[in-house]
Protein backbone atom coordinates (compact mmCIF):
# COMPACT_ATOMS: atom_id res chain seq x y z
CA UNK A 1 0.00 0.00 0.00
CA UNK A 2 1.29 3.46 -0.91
CA UNK A 3 1.36 5.99 1.92
CA UNK A 4 -0.29 9.36 1.40
CA UNK A 5 2.16 12.23 1.67
CA UNK A 6 1.25 15.06 4.01
CA UNK A 7 2.64 18.53 4.59
CA UNK A 8 4.08 19.62 7.95
CA UNK A 9 0.59 20.41 9.26
CA UNK A 10 -0.73 16.96 8.37
CA UNK A 11 -2.79 18.19 5.41
CA UNK A 12 -2.86 16.37 2.09
CA UNK A 13 -0.54 17.60 -0.67
CA UNK A 14 -3.34 17.31 -3.25
CA UNK A 15 -3.52 20.54 -5.27
CA UNK A 16 -0.14 21.85 -4.14
CA UNK A 17 2.55 22.97 -6.61
CA UNK A 18 6.16 21.71 -6.74
CA UNK A 19 9.19 22.53 -8.87
CA UNK A 20 11.61 19.60 -9.15
CA UNK A 21 15.06 20.25 -10.59
CA UNK A 22 17.00 17.55 -12.46
CA UNK A 23 13.75 15.63 -12.74
CA UNK A 24 14.75 13.56 -15.77
CA UNK A 25 16.86 11.07 -13.76
CA UNK A 26 17.36 9.52 -10.36
CA UNK A 27 15.77 10.84 -7.21
CA UNK A 28 14.41 13.92 -8.98
CA UNK A 29 12.46 11.74 -11.40
CA UNK A 30 11.12 9.51 -8.63
CA UNK A 31 10.18 12.53 -6.51
CA UNK A 32 8.35 14.16 -9.41
CA UNK A 33 6.50 10.93 -10.21
CA UNK A 34 5.46 10.26 -6.62
CA UNK A 35 4.35 13.84 -5.95
CA UNK A 36 2.29 13.72 -9.14
CA UNK A 37 0.65 10.51 -7.94
CA UNK A 38 -0.31 12.35 -4.75
CA UNK A 39 -2.11 15.07 -6.70
CA UNK A 40 0.65 17.69 -6.68
CA UNK A 41 0.94 19.87 -9.79
CA UNK A 42 4.59 19.20 -10.70
CA UNK A 43 6.87 21.38 -12.80
CA UNK A 44 10.10 19.70 -13.82
CA UNK A 45 13.34 21.47 -14.68
CA UNK A 46 15.76 19.63 -16.96
CA UNK A 47 18.75 20.57 -19.09
CA UNK A 48 16.96 19.86 -22.38
CA UNK A 49 13.50 19.08 -23.71
CA UNK A 50 14.79 15.87 -25.29
CA UNK A 51 16.03 14.56 -21.94
CA UNK A 52 12.87 15.70 -20.17
CA UNK A 53 10.38 13.98 -22.51
CA UNK A 54 10.80 10.39 -21.19
CA UNK A 55 10.31 11.66 -17.64
CA UNK A 56 7.23 13.65 -18.68
CA UNK A 57 5.79 10.56 -20.34
CA UNK A 58 6.37 8.49 -17.21
CA UNK A 59 4.95 11.14 -14.87
CA UNK A 60 1.90 11.71 -17.09
CA UNK A 61 1.28 7.97 -17.25
CA UNK A 62 1.46 7.60 -13.47
CA UNK A 63 -1.00 10.47 -13.03
CA UNK A 64 -3.48 8.86 -15.45
CA UNK A 65 -3.28 5.57 -13.53
CA UNK A 66 -3.99 7.43 -10.27
CA UNK A 67 -7.18 8.96 -11.74
CA UNK A 68 -8.50 5.62 -13.04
Amino acid sequence: MLATMMNANGASLDGQVALITDANTGIGRVTARELSRQGVHVFIACTSAERAQPALDEISGSDERRQS
